[in-house]
C-alpha cells in the first residue's frame, strides 16, 4: 500500500467527527469498543493475521478518537471553568491572573488581551483554575500600554466577566460554543490600561519572540507604511499573521475575490518559506540532510514567532514531517506526511475537527496533491508554459475540493480566486519576500530598506487591487443559502467513488467496462450534487410559506429584525439589527442573512427600516447585498446620516426603489393588509434620529394583527391609542426592546395585546414595571435573550408560538 498512513488517519477523521456530533453519553461504548479492538488487534498480530489485525487497528484509532472527540465536545459545552467560575461572574469585577497568549491587539473598541487564565480572586480568596480569557481594556491609556502587554508575560486585572454572547437563530452556528472549542471560555472587559498589572516577564523564547514581531511591525511600518498604511498592514499580516491595522473593507473585498487566503498565514506561506531556505542552502553549498535540518529548525522559530496559531501548527507539522522522512530517505507519496499530520493534530486535539480551517487546510492540500499527482504526466514540459498551468491546476483542484465547504460554512460561491491567484499568489510572495528582507535591512541601511519596503508595498498594493476582478464580473462570486449536508456528502462522496473506480483490477474488456460505468456513475454524483450546492434550488422553487402568515423576530442581540413571510410566499424584513457601540461585527452577513435563509427566503420584496438607529439598520448593507429587495422603505428621512445615505446610493447601484411610507399608507399584500399609523410628515428637517419617528406597522390576516412599533415613546403611543381598532387576536412586538420609556398603560389597554415579542440582548436593561404591565393585561411575553428566534405562525383564526430554544404557545379568539 503506498500510502499505508491514511488508514489510521481516516479512521481518526471518522471517529473525531462522530465524537462531534453525537451525545456525549456515548463515551462508555467508544472506550469500551476501543478496548475490545485493541485486544482483537493484539489477539491477531500474534495469529500472523496481518490483514484482521490492520482492521483492529484501524478500529482502535476510530474508537479512541471518538471517545477523545466526544470529551472535548463535553468541555467544549460546559467547561470546567465556565461552571466553577459562575458564582464569580455574578459578584461584579473579579481579580483575575493569567499568562498572555497573544500580544496585544488595539482596535475600535479598546485594546484586546487574550490569557489564559490561572487564578482568580474574589473577597480576598484565590482559586486556581485554567481556562482562555478574552479582555477588551478601555480607555485612552490601553493604547499608550499596549506595547507592554505581550504574549508570555503573567499580568494581573480586575475585570467584569460574562459568558460569550452568543446568538440563538436557526441557520445561525453557536459563536459560545466556537469559542469554547478554540480555548475562550469567558470574555470581559476592563475600565482602564491603569489596572493591568505585569506581574511576571515571559521566558527567553517567548520575549524574544515577542520583540521579533515588535521589530516587525515597527519596521514594516516605518519602511512600507511610508507608501501606504493598508500596504504595512497586510505585510505585517502576511509575516506575523497580525490582522489588527486591516480595515474591514479590504478584508471583505478580498474574501469576495477568494484571495483572502493569501494574507492569512498558513501553508502557502510555509511553503514559500521552507523553498526559499532550501534554495539560500543550496547555494551556500549545503548538503541535503543539512539544508532539510536548518529549514526545519528555521520553520519551527518562525511558528514559534508568530505565535503557534492552529493553521501555522498544521502547516509547520506537516513541512516537517515531510522534511524528516527526507531525511529517513523514505519515498512514500507526499500524502502520508498529510495523513500523518492529520492523525496527529486530531489525536492531540480531537475538537480541531469542528474547526472549518482544520478542512480548508487538509482539503485544499489533499485536493491539490491527489489532482496535480494525475495530471502531472499531462503537464507540458517547457517551464514558461507548466508553470502557469500548474499553477491554474492548483487552484482548480483546490476549487473543487472546497468550494462545498465554503457553500456552507461561509455561505459564499467564488471563482474568481482561478484567475486572480496568477496575481495574488506572486504578489503576497513578493510581500512576504520584500517584508522578510525589510525587518533585518533597517539595521544597516534605512535607505536600502525604504526601497524594498516600497517593493512589499506593490507586493500588498496590487495584492489588493486585484480583487477589483469582482467589480467588473461580479457573478464570479456570490452568497447563497447553505446547501443542506446531503448533497455535500454526495459530492465527496462521487469523487471517492471516481478515484476508487481507478484501483477495480482486471485487464479484461468487461474488466475495463466495469471502471468505464462506475467513473461515468460517478461523474454524474459530482456534477449533479456540484450544481445543486451551486444553485440550491429548495428557496427558489419554494420560496417562504404558503396559506398562513409567518413573523420571526430574529435573536440579533440588542436590536431589530423582524421577518415577514406571506401566504403568498413574498417575504419583507423589517430591520437588520445592529450594535449600538458601532462595532465592526457584520450581523446582517453573519446573522441575519442566515437565519432568513433558514426560514426559506431567498429574496425580500421590500427591506423595512423603522428608523436610523444603528441596532436597527446597521446589518442593513449585507441584507441588501444578499436579498438584494425590490424596495427599500423609510419614514422619516435623516439627510445627514451616514448609514442611509450609503444605503441610498447602494440602493441606486442596485436599481432597487426608494419608498417613502408615511401615516395612511395602506399596502395590500394578498389577503395580508399592511397599515402605516406612524410617522406623519416631518414638520421640520431631521438633524439626527428620534426614536419617535419610528414606523409603526399594523399587519391584518384575518382576525389577527400584528403591531409592529419600532422603538416609539410614551407620547407617540398616547396619540396612537386612540387610532387603533379592535382586533379578536393581536399580538405587538414590545416598543423600544422593553425600555421604560414605552409601553404605556394606556397604550396596551387600548391594544389588549394576547402575545407580546421582546427582542433584547445580554446588554438590554429591560423595564421589571413593564413586563409587569404586560403580565397585568394578559400577554404571554416571549424574549429573544431567553428564548432566542421567536416564530409567529398564524392562519387568520389563531397564533401558534414556537421559539428557537423549544417554548410553545397557541393562542385561539
Amino acid at each position: 500500500m503506498s500510502i499505508p498512513a491514511a488508514v489510521p488517519a481516516l479512521a481518526i477523521v471518522v471517529g473525531a467527527s462522530l465524537g462531534v456530533l453525537t451525545d456525549p453519553a456515548w463515551i462508555v461504548p467508544a472506550v469500551v469498543l476501543m478496548l475490545m479492538a485493541w485486544c482483537g488487534a493484539v489477539l491477531t498480530f500474534f495469529l500472523n493475521r496481518p490483514r484482521v489485525c490492520v482492521a483492529a487497528a484501524a478500529v482502535v484509532f476510530f474508537a479512541g478518537s471518538w471517545a477523545l472527540a466526544t470529551r472535548a465536545s463535553l468541555d467544549a459545552a460546559r467547561p470546567p471553568l465556565r461552571i466553577a467560575m459562575a458564582p464569580a461572574l455574578r459578584a461584579g469585577p473579579v481579580v483575575i491572573e493569567g499568562r498572555l497568549i497573544d500580544d496585544a491587539a488595539p482596535g475600535e473598541a479598546g485594546v484586546g488581551l487574550h490569557l489564559e487564565l490561572q487564578r482568580w480572586t474574589i473577597d480576598s480568596v484565590t482559586t486556581e483554575g485554567a481556562g482562555g480569557v478574552r479582555l477588551t481594556v478601555g480607555g485612552a491609556l490601553g493604547f499608550d500600554r499596549a506595547k507592554e502587554w505581550r504574549a508570555g508575560r503573567l499580568v494581573r486585572v480586575p475585570a467584569l466577566l460574562r459568558e460569550p454572547g452568543r446568538y440563538q437563530d436557526p441557520g445561525v452556528p453557536d459563536g459560545r460554543l466556537q469559542l469554547a472549542r478554540k480555548g475562550t471560555v469567558l470574555v470581559g472587559s476592563v475600565k482602564s490600561g491603569a489596572l493591568v498589572e505585569v506581574r511576571e516577564r515571559g521566558g527567553w523564547v517567548a520575549e524574544a519572540a515577542a520583540g521579533v514581531r515588535h521589530l516587525a511591525r515597527t519596521h514594516v511600518g516605518r519602511h512600507v507604511g511610508r507608501y501606504d498604511r493598508q500596504s504595512a498592514a497586510i505585510v505585517v499580516a502576511i509575516l506575523i499573521g497580525d490582522r489588527v491595522g486591516l480595515d474591514d473593507e479590504v478584508q471583505r473585498r478580498l474574501q469576495e475575490a477568494g484571495t483572502y487566503h493569501v494574507i492569512a498565514i498558513s501553508g502557502g506561506n510555509i511553503a514559500i518559506l521552507a523553498g526559499l531556505m532550501l534554495w539560500l542552502l543550496r547555494l551556500a553549498g549545503a548538503g541535503r540532510r543539512t539544508g532539510s535540518c536548518v529549514t526545519m529548525a528555521v520553520l519551527v522559530a518562525y511558528a514559534v514567532v508568530v505565535g503557534g496559531g492552529a493553521s501555522v501548527v498544521r502547516a509547520t507539522l506537516m513541512a516537517v514531517i515531510y522534511l524528516l522522512a527526507r531525511q529517513a530517505d523514505y519515498r512514500g507519496a507526499p500524502l502520508n506526511a498529510l495523513a500523518v499530520t492529520c492523525g496527529l493534530i486530531l489525536l492531540a486535539t480531537p475538537g480541531a475537527v469542528a474547526d472549518v480551517g482544520f478542512s480548508l487546510t487538509f482539503g485544499a492540500t489533499l485536493g491539490i496533491m491527489i489532482g496535480v499527482g494525475l495530471a502531472a504526466s499531462w503537464l507540458p514540459r517547457a517551464p514558461w508554459l507548466r508553470a502557469p498551468i500548474a499553477l491554474l491546476l492548483t487552484s482548480l483542484c483546490a476549487e473543487l475540493a472546497l468550494f462545498p465547504v465554503a457553500a456552507r460554512v461561509f455561505a459564499r460561491v467564488t471563482f474568481a480566486g482561478l484567475a486572480l491567484n496568477f496575481v495574488a499568489i506572486p504578489m503576497m510572495t513578493l510581500a512576504q519576500v520584500a517584508g522578510m528582507v525589510v525587518v533585518p535591512l533597517a539595521w544597516i541601511s534605512t535607505g536600502a530598506a525604504d526601497a524594498v519596503g516600497y517593493l512589499a508595498h506593490l507586493g500588498a498594493f496590487y495584492l489588493v487591487r486585484s480583487a477589483a476582478l469582482v467589480d467588473l464580473a461580479p457573478w464570479l462570486t456570490y452568497r447563497l443559502p447553505p446547501p443542506h449536508a446531503l448533497p455535500v456528502a454526495g459530492y465527496y462522496a462521487g469523487w471517492a467513488l471516481w478515484l476508487g473506480a481507478r484501483t477495480l483490477r482486471g485487464t479484461t474488456a468487461r474488466a475495463a467496462r466495469r471502471r468505464r460505468t462506475a467513473r461515468t456513475f460517478a461523474a454524474c454524483i459530482v456534477i449533479g450534487c456540484g450544481a445543486w450546492i451551486l444553485v440550491e434550488p429548495i428557496t427558489w422553487l419554494a420560496p417562504g410559506v404558503r396559506g398562513r402568515l409567518r413573523l420571526a423576530v430574529l435573536d440579533v442581540g440588542h436590536g431589530d429584525a423582524i421577518l415577514i413571510q406571506l401566504p403568498d410566499r413574498r417575504s419583507l424584513l423589517i430591520d437588520a439589527g445592529g450594535s449600538m457601540s458601532g462595532s465592526s461585527f457584520d450581523i446582517g452577513g453573519r446573522i441575519v442573512a442566515p437565519a432568513v435563509w433558514a426560514f426559506g427566503t431567498r429574496r425580500l420584496d421590500a427591506l423595512i427600516l423603522s428608523h436610523g438607529d444603528p441596532d436597527h439598520t446597521g446589518g442593513a448593507a449585507s441584507v441588501v447585498r444578499d436579498f438584494h429587495p425590490r424596495e427599500i422603505w423609510e419614514g422619516v428621512s435623516v439627510p445627514g446620516l451616514v448609514v442611509t445615505q450609503a444605503l441610498r446610493q447602494q440602493a441606486a447601484a442596485a436599481r432597487i426603489r426608494w419608498v417613502i411610507r408615511r401615516a395612511g399608507d395602506i399596502v395590500r399584500l394578498g389577503d395580508v393588509t399592511l397599515r402605516v399609523w406612524h410617522p406623519p410628515p416631518p414638520d421640520w428637517e431631521r438633524r439626527g434620529v428620534r426614536n419617535d419617528d419610528s414606523m409603526v406597522i399594523e399587519l391584518r390576516y384575518g382576525d389577527v394583527s400584528v403591531v409592529l412599533p419600532g422603538d416609539i415613546g410614551r407620547d407617540v403611543e398616547r396619540t396612537l391609542a386612540t387610532q387603533f381598532g379592535p382586533a379578536p387576536l393581536r399580538a405587538i412586538k414590545v416598543p423600544h426592546h422593553g425600555s421604560s420609556t414605552s409601553s404605556s398603560w394606556e397604550f396596551l389597554s387600548a391594544l389588549q395585546p394576547r402575545v407580546a415579542l421582546l427582542s433584547a440582548g445580554s446588554t438590554t436593561r429591560v423595564s421589571e414595571d413593564v413586563l409587569r404591565r404586560y403580565h397585568a393585561i394578559g400577554a404571554a411575553v416571549y424574549r429573544t435573550d431567553e428564548h432566542g428566534a421567536i416564530t409567529l405562525d398564524t392562519d387568520g383564526r389563531s397564533l401558534v408560538i414556537r421559539t428557537f430554544t423549544g417554548a410553545t404557545g397557541v393562542f385561539t379568539k
